[in-house]
Order: C-alpha cells, then structure tokens, then sequence
C-alpha cells in the first residue's frame, strides 16, 4: 500500500540512513502507517502492521465513543470541512494558498488532529520504541511542519517520554519514490528487498473470496 511504499522510500533516500527503526505516519486522502525495523518493513502476521488509520481513539464528545483516528482525520476530511465553509480545494497545494479564515480553519483543524495524533505516536512509543516518528504525504510540508509542532506541544503537555518527531525526507513524492525504490532493490540486493514483491497479486486474495 502508499504507507508502505512511503516508508521504503523514506529507507532509501531518506531519514532511513539515520534510523534504523522508524514508524512511518502517512498524511494522504487516506492515513496510514507503516513500521520499519532494522531497515525492513515490518507488516505483521496478517499484513496489517502499521496501519495507524484503523486505531481507535475517543471522539471528542463527552461520551465513551470511540472512532479509528482514519476516521476523523485525513486530507479527505480536510478538504470536505473547507469546502462546506466555502472554499474549493482541487490539490493539496491549494491549502497554502487560502486566505486568513481559511488558513485559521487549517490551523484549528490540525491542532484537533494534534492531540489525537500525539496520542498515538505515545502508544507507538511505549510498544516499539523506535528511533523517531516520520510524517509524510501530500499534506504541504510548511503544513506538516505545523502539524509537528502542536503534535511535540501535545507531548510536552502531557509530560511523557516519547518518540521523536521528523517530516519525511521525501514527504509529497515519499510513495513514489518508494514504488521506484522496489524493483532497484531487488536488483541491487538491497536489505530492504522482499521476495514477495516479484510475485505479489494484489487482486488474488480479493478474487478467492468472490463466490464462485
């Protein structure tokens, strides 16, 4: 998947030269995550490793409701609040042209994204402890760079040890990059080439479930 690819990009020509042990938060239509462990991905028994999008987290209402932060935060979710506020967003780069309301709506809406991201890069932290957090994607990186900023101001909040926080490398180019980066490592025997990459079907288990 994107988050996946991200973070092979981000191994091979990005922060991947300086840490080993990286979770990968991707900031697309869609979140996502991927985890790298000593320079590999690391997707779990069922694939399923990383993905950060399907973590459930409270919802801000009073009650004990909780949704996956995916849910509730994604450049998808962000371009429907603007436009039911009056502002048509075609491309991700159209977020730093807004005028002063729309810049303040981005702003209130990643600092709501803060704190729930915080929390999660929190758990992260207590269950890998890796060498830092990376965020990247098609969210503008003067935006990411925000969003890390209250993401940190959250943390200190809170008063708890957590992992340190990078923009990727990449950051909007960090998927294809990392598509690119595939075939090369297998031809130059990189450690992060997988073998299921040569023969992987995306379709296949997909097509095994339709009835026959």
């Amino acid at each position: 998947n994107d988050a996946n690819a991200a973070a092979l990009g981000e191994v091979e020509y990005g922060l991947g030269d300086e840490m080993q042990t990286f979770f990968y938060i991707l900031v697309n239509a869609c979140l996502g995550g991927a985890l790298v462990i000593d320079g590999r991905l690391h997707k779990g028994a069922s694939g399923l490793g990383g993905e950060i999008g399907w973590v459930p987290l409270a919802i801000d209402d009073g009650s004990a409701e909780t949704r996956p932060i995916g849910d509730m935060f994604s450049l998808i979710i962000l371009e429907d609040l603007l436009a039911r506020s009056g502002f048509a967003i075609e491309k991700p780069a159209d977020l730093l042209a807004l005028d002063v309301r729309g810049k303040a709506i981005v702003s209130e809406w990643l600092g709501r994204f803060a704190v729930k991201l915080a929390e999660a890069v929190i758990n992260v932290g207590m269950i890998v402890d890796p060498d830092g957090v990376v965020i990247g994607g098609r969210l503008p990186a003067r935006l990411i760079d925000e969003l890390l900023l209250y993401v940190h101001d959250e943390i200190i909040k809170r008063g708890v040890v957590a992992p340190s926080l990078h923009r990727a490398a990449g950051s909007a180019d960090a998927v294809a990059r990392g598509a690119a980066a595939m075939p090369l490592a297998h031809a130059m025997e990189l450690p992060s080439a997988e073998s299921a990459q040569r023969v992987r079907m995306p379709l296949t288990n997909a097509l095994k479930r339709l009835p026959a």
